[in-house]
């Protein structure tokens, strides 16, 4: 809350972001799906923008449906030490919490989407790109 208060002091208008989702799947369902391990993060973030007036965007929860939706093979791609997307690396030496290049490209994507969403100031000075904005919000790996 204090660098949301900061932020505010200086003039400026805070944005608070929730944490991107680790990329680190279970499969206790028949079907891998995210562990959902960053619910605190989240829910402090958001409380943190409402208790300061700040605004939010809920990356974590955007994040997770997404990777969710095409699955860990899609997602160790952005994985910032494994570029293969070998599901077979479940378990190896790869960074599923930090991205690379093609993951940050992909993933803020998805926050200046968030933002211009919810916020029309922002929509108006975003660069868009629909084709991957349409692919990432129909679940469609990019």
């Amino acid at each position: 809350m204090a660098f949301a208060r900061e932020v505010q002091a200086a003039g400026a208008t805070p944005i608070l972001v929730t944490p991107l989702t680790r990329r680190s799947y279970t499969n206790t369902t028949g079907y891998p799906l995210i562990t959902e391990d960053l619910n605190q993060n989240r829910f402090t973030t958001i409380q943190a923008a409402r208790a300061t007036g700040s605004r939010f965007i809920d990356l974590n929860a955007a994040s997770t449906a997404y990777c969710d939706e095409v699955g860990p093979a899609a997602c160790y791609v952005y994985n910032l030490y494994d570029n293969s997307g070998d599901v077979s690396l479940l378990n190896g030496p790869s960074d599923r919490t930090h991205l690379n290049l093609w993951g940050s490209i992909v993933f803020g994507r998805m926050v200046s989407d968030l933002m211009a969403f919810k916020y029309d100031d922002i929509k108006d000075v975003t660069m868009s790109n629909q084709t991957m904005s349409d692919a990432i919000w129909n679940g469609v790996a990019v």
